[in-house]
């Protein structure tokens, strides 16, 4: 990205962009050092934005931390109290490039920032960012209108795989699409499902969990099949390539001890992404896509400890799917500045930062105190997950409807127009920010 930056100004010119009336917009850390070298080069003449997708020093020093959201917010808030910034609290980062090149944006024009929590990240980084107007500019999510057909065809599929991996037919399923990192929460997914189907035990209903997650790159489709044809594969798996490697097999036990003590839901680990028969093997029914998982689940988990937006988390929302978010994720802003009462009925919110914050001590969030926070929570996700899946195909039309019609709100039209726009727009009417950077290109 640093020798990208040298020949970028040149091919700007060549392409006929005028200094004054050009914006060089950074997509976070990796487009930094092309910001920097149109100010360098140019004395502030190019407009400047930096377009914060996460910050990344955060996510480094969060994801380290035992009590994760818990632990990293609490300390964030009683920082800003006392007037500190995460040098303060959390040591010098200085060695580390990425913080190095998101510090620098505070020399742009304009930064932007994916979601509220990052625009809180950004200004606890360092003292520049206090004086710095950080517009909240949140990404899009996918709005494509289905028919009850439609969601029952894909719903069918899952149900049908199912049959073929375990021998029943569910009649909920619940999903994650992520990534394997710590940050996505996982452990917090199977939680709530034990409590799940202590519930649905008493209604006498089934469900199933795919986890479709890996640290791995994709799979050859001849793997999958000797993987499949020899133990089982997905619902057995066994540690080293080109099955499971070191992260996944840590959470491959996670949904053993969870399949061996439930009843009525049994979890899924597909560490593949894809989802069709070429990719994860014959038991996927013919002709299915990923599009029918995000179609045919009833609910998509997303109870992520540090997600910058996480339009995965609401993909489902478009067909009627239920999503279950933590208050962290930049798209739960999004849900809440746009949806009404009806249309939140989609969409569960879980607060894992608020209790601990709460607390008003000094006592630092160790991994005990974080399950103690959220055990609760879990209990009071569990019995709204329940009260809100769909007994009639008249409740699922109805979540179709309320679906669709948030993430219209919601959609990449809507966002470039309610925030990115009218923040390009402003930043081309404006004086360059004028900060002297004492930096030359070699």
């Amino acid at each position: 990205y640093v020798r990208l930056a040298t020949v970028m100004i040149p091919i700007m010119q060549v392409l006929g962009t005028e200094p004054d009336s050009t914006i060089i917009a950074s997509h976070e850390w990796m487009g930094m050092p092309t910001a920097l070298a149109g100010l360098c080069e140019y004395e502030n003449k190019y407009k400047t934005v930096f377009y914060a997708h996460e910050v990344a020093t955060v996510r480094k020093i969060l994801e380290d931390l035992p009590g994760h959201d818990a632990a990293f917010y609490k300390a964030l808030s009683h920082a800003n109290e006392q007037g500190k910034y995460i040098a303060d609290v959390f040591g010098d980062q200085a060695g580390y490039f990425k913080h190095q090149l998101v510090e620098a944006s505070q020399y742009c024009d304009a930064i932007c920032a994916v979601g509220d929590y990052t625009a809180k990240e950004l200004r606890f980084l360092a003292k520049g960012f206090e004086e710095i107007d950080i517009k909240v500019v949140y990404n899009g999510v996918p709005a494509y209108e289905t028919s009850m057909e439609q969601k029952i065809y894909s719903k069918n599929k899952l149900q049908q795989y199912c049959e073929n991996l375990l021998g029943y037919k569910p009649d909920y399923i619940f999903s994650h699409v992520t990534r394997l990192v710590t940050s996505k929460g996982l452990w917090r997914d199977l939680e709530i499902l034990e409590l799940i189907d202590k519930k649905l035990q008493e209604e006498n209903k089934l469900g199933v969990m795919y986890l479709l997650s890996t640290q791995a790159a994709q799979r050859p489709p001849e793997y999958i099949v000797n993987m499949e044809s020899a133990y089982g594969w997905p619902v057995a798996h066994r540690e080293g390539w080109p099955d499971m490697n070191g992260g996944e097999t840590e959470f491959y036990s996670y949904v053993q001890r969870f399949n061996a003590r439930s009843r009525n839901v049994k979890a899924v680990f597909i560490n593949q992404f894809g989802f069709d028969q070429k990719l994860c093997g014959g038991n996927v029914p013919k002709d299915t896509s990923i599009v029918d998982l995000r179609r045919g689940t009833d609910v998509e988990f997303g109870l992520s400890t540090y997600e910058p937006f996480g339009i995965s988390h609401l993909e489902p929302l478009t067909y009627g799917g239920i999503c279950v978010l933590s208050s962290v994720c930049g798209c739960a802003g999004l849900v809440k500045d746009q949806a009404n009462e009806e249309e939140l009925g989609n969409v569960i919110i879980a607060d894992y930062v608020e209790p601990a914050v709460k607390a008003n001590d000094n006592n630092p969030i160790d991994e005990a105190a974080l399950r103690k926070i959220e055990q609760p929570i879990a209990e009071v996700l569990a019995d709204e997950i329940c009260a809100r899946l769909p007994r009639t195909q008249h409740q699922v039309a109805v979540l179709m409807n309320n679906g669709y019609k948030l993430a219209q709100k919601m959609s990449w039209e809507t966002v470039l127009s309610t925030y990115v726009l009218p923040t390009m727009e402003a930043v081309l009417q404006q004086e360059s920010c004028g900060k002297n950077l004492n930096y030359r290109l070699v």
